[in-house]
Parts: structure tokens; C-alpha cells; sequence
């Protein structure tokens, strides 16, 4: 089940850890840029099941990973409009 890179930005964007079930590349290099995520192979139930098992047992001693600011800021949703307005205005130029 494919997940637009979108859906994972917003999550960044509002200071959430991340479990993320993507291959190695661009997205699992993103999420682990935020320092509060953990990233699973795609399909593989044991490593979910560990990732989920490490951020309870963080949730439990109140120490879940909160994701660096001057990373996130790049993905709320007034940066993530400005960037989608940018693009937007650069593909009507070249039409």
C-alpha cells in the first residue's frame, strides 16, 4: 500500500515519532534526518514489532524522541504550501 511522500511529510510536520515501513532511500533517509524515527523493512513483522515495542517502552518512561525543529519547520504546512506554490508557478512558465 503505497503512501505519497505528502502523508509522510505531515507527519513530520506536526513533531510526531515515525515508524516507517519504506525501503531503503530518500524517504527512510528523511524520516531518520528527524531523529525521532525508526525505520522497518517493508513486510518484515518482526523488526515492526520491535520498532513498536522500543517507542512504548520509551512512551512508558515519558522519553519518546522529539524530532529536531529546524528540520521540521521544512514540512509544516505553510513551508510544504510555499514549496507546492513555487513548483506550481515554475510549470505554468513552462507551458
Amino acid at each position: 500500500n503505497y503512501q505519497p511522500p505528502e502523508e509522510l511529510y505531515s507527519y513530520i510536520g506536526i513533531h510526531k515519532p515515525i515508524i516507517a515501513a519504506v525501503p531503503q532511500g530518500v524517504m527512510s533517509t528523511t524520516v531518520q534526518d528527524t531523529l525521532a524515527a525508526l525505520v522497518s523493512p517493508p513486510g518484515n513483522v518482526d523488526a515492526m514489532a520491535t520498532a513498536i515495542g522500543e517507542y512504548y517502552r520509551q512512551w512508558l518512561n515519558r522519553s519518546l524522541p522529539v524530532p529536531k525543529e529546524q528540520f521540521v519547520e521544512h514540512f509544516t504546512y505553510p513551508a510544504l504550501a510555499a514549496d507546492y506554490s513555487r513548483e506550481l508557478g515554475l510549470a505554468m512558465k513552462l507551458v
